[in-house]
């Protein structure tokens, strides 16, 4: 079992969570459709006749989403390690929407929307059941086999940067066509640090989850102007050619950076002073007074 690692965990959250999502749900959602739009009562479906319940269509459902929540338990094991957000549910609703360009919208039924009314409203609760099922799937794998750190390969890099490259290119393409967001609400810096600080007092873990999400950034950010900021960042920096003066507070956290790999790049700086702070990620929220105190005594060996 250990050689097929992750595999029956994704199995097993597959095949439970499409019978259940699928099968059980999906009976009911199509029963409760009846009762809003009974215009179509005897129309035949893959299933059966309309406004019918029957044990065969209900067992072919039920096999039917089995099968197919067993492709999408295997497919999420196959895509999670490349997934950024470090929660399930993240990951889950990701896999989930992604569901809806493949085999993901089968294991609801083949039933036609365009013959029951309000479409709008179903075709949205049929999004809400895949959504559903990918979280259920993601928290059952995660539980049953946490994923383990893996280093990237020699092409992941390059690769992620085209597919970044691309997204923002296609994200302005749509910006210039007029779609965007009209508004995007204003960051108060002051108010997070105090929300933060409030969160970190009550739990000490909460930092991950504040600055974890991609998502929190997209908020107050336009996408394609995100996207070219992550570019940046894979951009080499030339640390050897900054001859001033250099103080570097990393913070000892391992939660988002690795701190070994972060020191051997800041060592490049000719003037470095490097002092750790001992923190998850955020240190200016996570330990102002150390900062300040660490930047006092930098400014004050300069003056000397």
């Amino acid at each position: 079992m250990q050689r097929l690692g992750a595999l029956p965990a994704g199995v097993l959250a597959g095949a439970l969570f499409g019978a259940l999502v699928g099968g059980v749900l999906g009976r009911i959602l199509m029963r409760v459709i009846f009762l809003i739009d009974k215009s179509n009562d005897g129309a035949e479906t893959d299933f059966g006749t309309v406004g019918e319940i029957t044990v065969g269509g209900t067992l072919t459902l039920l096999v039917l989403s089995s099968i197919t929540g067993v492709m999408g338990g295997i497919f999420y094991i196959g895509i999670r390690r490349w997934l950024p957000w470090p929660s399930p549910v993240a990951r889950g609703i990701f896999f989930g929407l992604l569901m809806m360009f493949g085999p993901g919208l089968l294991f609801l039924g083949d039933v036609d929307l365009q013959i029951f009314e309000p479409a709008l409203v179903i075709f949205a609760a049929f999004v809400a059941f895949i959504v559903f099922y990918g979280v259920c799937v993601a928290l059952l794998t995660e539980r049953l086999h946490p994923p383990r750190a893996v280093r990237p390969g020699r092409y992941t890099e390059p690769a992620a940067r085209w597919v970044v490259r691309l997204a923002a290119a296609g994200i302005r393409a749509l910006n210039a066509l007029g779609l965007h967001r009209r508004r995007l609400p204003v960051l108060d810096l002051e108010e997070l640090d105090k929300a933060s600080r409030a969160a970190l007092r009550q739990d000490p873990q909460a930092i991950s989850r504040l600055y974890a999400s991609p998502f929190f950034d997209l908020r107050y950010m336009p996408s394609a102007a995100y996207l070219q900021d992550l570019l940046e960042m894979w951009r080499p920096a030339r640390l050897d050619t900054v001859v001033v003066p250099a103080l570097a507070l990393p913070s000892t956290g391992a939660r988002f950076t690795d701190p070994a790999l972060v020191e051997a790049a800041l060592r490049a700086l000719p003037r470095l002073t490097l002092e750790r702070i001992e923190a998850l990620h955020w240190i200016p929220t996570e330990q102002p007074q150390r900062m300040r105190e660490a930047i006092e005594r930098w400014c004050g060996r300069l003056l000397k």
